[in-house]
């Protein structure tokens, strides 16, 4: 899923420059930070969904849950690196997240897709439960 490699002081700031949403020829910086990245606002919003989602499946004693958070990402299409900044900028390990520009759509479709087929699978945990405590 991750690579890990060495970042200098130059590529921190190339990274700095670019932000979140930014884009390096035909891809888009979605992702980047320490232990919990920012996201892209779309990203962040499809992240959103998946946990608040598995907060529902959780009340209702449904067992599945989404994949959250790099997982998620990483399952969407997004490219993950995992970069040792070293003590001159900060100590520690930086996900660096990129897509491929056109590929966001195409990512946005496959999330409504597993939410769809996750709502299902709870509709359908929340009728076996309803009906089989009415026999």
């Amino acid at each position: 899923m991750e690579q890990r490699t060495a970042m200098g002081k130059k590529k921190y700031q190339e990274l700095c420059d670019i932000g979140i949403g930014g884009k390096r020829g035909h891809e888009t910086l979605c992702a980047y930070g320490e232990d919990d990245p920012q996201w892209d606002d779309w990203l962040e919003e499809i992240l959103a969904r998946a946990a608040n989602l598995n907060e529902v499946a959780e009340r209702v004693g449904f067992s599945g849950q989404l994949k959250t958070g790099i997982y998620l990402a990483s399952e969407l299409g997004v490219g993950f690196s995992s970069e040792s900044i070293g003590r001159d900028v900060c100590d520690g390990y930086v996900h660096v997240g990129w897509i491929e520009t056109r590929k966001i759509g195409a990512a946005r479709r496959a999330a409504d897709k597993q939410f769809k087929q996750f709502k299902k699978q709870l509709c359908e945990h929340l009728y076996n439960d309803d009906f089989s405590a009415l026999l």
